[in-house]
Formats: structure tokens, sequence, C-alpha cells
């Protein structure tokens, strides 16, 4: 029994990875768009409204900026896209590969298990749903103390509900890591997570960016499209890892939490389940 188990943590750590290859994706593809987005920066498009909001020193303008959002979106990403593209991870982890997990552990550990708790000729499947249900009623639990109320019908417990509800709140948590890491507090969460103050970094990404262009947009003897489309992708490539991965505790800041460590904890919560139900089934003395 134990190795069945074993097996199905080591298949959890692999679908981990997977989820977090799709956060990678997305930010590769994002990567590739930048060239176009700094060719625009650099334009004189760019370059007008820049000079038309600075001229009108006293009053605050806005159009070189909401240029810049704009453009950002066109040509590399939009913060929903990327909101989006988390939660699927999480909900994709949860649903699809737990289900797989549980599906593929049952299968194996069949074998191991006592002829009078196996399927009958009145129920041929009598086995797996009563253990499925038992895993599916355990994780249900798990997940409520780790991340509060889910909001699912027992019928739906590791379905696309409950996936949903614990991605959300996952997304959530990752925002406000990263917000408080990036020393952020504006902008709304979308895709479910609308309660959250925080962004996904993209206000400090387009600050960044703004003051690049302030510093280049006016050069009118060159023109360092490459300079500034290494600098996005450098600060791209931060933003992405500390999605991923959190970052560790400093003298200053608190270690925060990325998606790799959520998905972690919903794996932990899985293989307790797991356990937990194959101990209530083969020893009901336990319930």
């Amino acid at each position: 029994m134990g190795q069945h188990l074993t097996k199905s943590d080591q298949s959890t750590a692999g679908h981990i990875e997977t989820r977090v290859k799709d956060i990678e994706k997305f930010f590769n593809k994002a990567k590739r768009g930048v060239p176009a987005f700094s060719k625009e920066m650099l334009g004189w498009g760019s370059k007008w409204k820049l000079i038309k909001d600075k001229a009108q020193f006293w009053k605050e303008e806005t159009e070189h900026r909401t240029f810049v959002e704009e453009q950002f979106a066109n040509h590399v990403f939009t913060s929903k896209a990327l909101e989006k593209t988390i939660q699927n991870a999480v909900e994709d982890f949860v649903a699809r590969d737990g289900g797989a997990v549980n599906n593929q552990f049952l299968t194996a550990v069949r074998e191991d298990v006592p002829i009078e708790l196996l399927d009958s000729e009145m129920d041929l499947n009598r086995f797996k749903s009563k253990t499925l249900t038992s895993i599916e009623h355990n994780f249900e639990r798990s997940a409520m103390k780790a991340y509060g109320e889910v909001g699912v019908e027992t019928a739906t417990l590791i379905g696309s509900s409950i996936a949903s509800s614990i991605a959300a709140k996952v997304l959530v948590r990752v925002a406000t890591s990263i917000a408080t890491r990036m020393g952020l507090s504006v902008g709304i969460l979308a895709t479910g997570a609308a309660a959250s103050p925080y962004t996904l970094g993209l206000s400090f990404l387009f600050a960044l960016i703004i003051d690049s262009v302030l510093g280049w947009a006016i050069d009118y003897f060159r023109d360092p499209e490459g300079d500034l489309t290494q600098t996005i992708q450098f600060e791209l490539t931060k933003l992405e890892r500390l999605i991923i991965d959190g970052a560790p505790a400093t003298d200053t800041d608190e270690a925060v939490a990325g998606v790799r460590q959520e998905l972690e904890t919903i794996a932990g919560l899985q293989s307790k389940s797991r356990r937990d139900a194959m101990d209530d089934i083969l020893d009901p003395s336990n319930t």
C-alpha cells in the first residue's frame, strides 16, 4: 500500500512542474513580444505623446502612460491574461491532475485490497466509488482549513467548482505576496479575485518602463530599442520568478510564497486525503 501512496505523491510532484511550465510558457511568449513593444515606445508617436504630456506642466496628463499600457497589452500581455494563466494552472492541478492521480492510485492499489472490500456482483464499482468519495471528502475538509470556505456542494467536491474556488484564493495570496514584496497597493485583481487590492506587479513594471522611456525616448540621436527590450525582458523574468517561486526572507522583508509553494501545499492536502481514506476503509475503527 505504501508504495502506491509514494508513487502517487511522485506523480503529483511531476504535475507541479507541468503547471509551473504553463506559467513559464506564458512569460516566454510575452518576452517575444517585447521587441515590437520597444519599437512602439521609441517611435515618434510615443515621443510626441510624451512631449505633449510634459509640456502641460501645470496639470497632470496621462496620454503617454495610457499609450504605454495599451501597447504593452497589445504586444506583451494583459493583467487579466496573466491572472487567468495562474488561475488555470491551479485549477488544472486541483481538478484534472488531482483526479488523474487518484484514479491511477485506486487502479494500482486494488490488487492489495482485501477481497471483502472489493467490488461485488451488486455493485461492480463499489471499492473505487467508496474510496474516491472518501478521498474527496477528506480533501474538501483539508482545503477548507487551508483556504477557508471553498463554497462547493458535496457532488462537486474535487471537480471544477472547488478547483475554481481554491485557484481564486491562491491568486489573491500570490498577488498579495508580490504586492508586499514590491511595495504595491494599487489596482484590482480580476478573474474571480476582485476583492484583492493588489496587482500582479504590473503597476511597478509600467512605472519602470515609463521611466526607461523617459530616459531614452527623447534621445533624438540614437534609437536604443535593444537596451529597452533587454531591460523589460529582464524585469519580466524577475516578475516571473517571483510569481512562481516567491522570495526568501531578508533583513527587511518577510518570505513570500509563489505558485510553486501553493501547489506544494495543495499536493500535501491531496496526499493526506488519500492516506486518510485508505486508513478509514481498511480500518473502519478509525471512523
